[in-house]
């Protein structure tokens, strides 16, 4: 059979100057370092861990 491997729908930068989630098709995804990227399946998990959302991709989640 074929196997599908889940991929997250959101992206969160873990740098603490940024502390931003993303649609995973946004223009600043690929601006992320890989070490800093943390996927979301659930874009409320990303707010609950502190996340803010980001001006481009999620603007009525932005907050600062």
């Amino acid at each position: 059979g074929k196997t599908v491997t889940p991929v997250p729908l959101f992206i969160a930068n873990c740098d603490p100057l940024s502390r931003e989630v993303h649609r995973a098709d946004c223009v600043w995804v690929p601006e992320i370092w890989q070490k800093n990227r943390i996927g979301y399946y659930i874009l409320p998990d990303a707010f609950n861990d502190g996340y803010d959302g980001c001006k481009s991709c999620l603007p009525e989640y932005h907050t600062r």
